[in-house]
């Protein structure tokens, strides 16, 4: 039984590794996406209240409904990220015990 989890460890390792280095690529991307979607966001704000004060509806369903789809997008890589960690922390901690 200890060879079989002996080996189930050595097989985990390379796992954990790619993990680790997957989140942390995903991490960098998150970040610098952050960058260029929270100006943005800014921008579609700016626009929604100008055309809410004009009244044009249409145009702020149109940005309103782009605001929600930036914010999907923030929210899916914080998901994303987090299940990278779960999965790291997870095998990491099977190697260790």
């Amino acid at each position: 039984m200890k060879i079989i989890r002996f080996i189930g460890k050595i097989a985990a390792l390379p796992l954990a590794v790619i993990a680790a280095v997957l989140g942390f690529i995903f991490n960098l991307a998150t970040n610098l996406s952050g960058y260029v979607i929270g100006p943005a966001m800014l921008l579609i704000l700016g626009f929604d209240i100008w055309f809410l004060i004009h009244t044009a509806w249409q145009h702020v369903l149109i940005l309103t409904l782009l605001e929600g789809c930036c914010l999907a997008v923030l929210f899916g890589q914080a998901a994303v990220l987090e299940f990278l960690d779960n999965i790291r922390d997870g095998l990491f901690q099977f190697v260790r015990s």
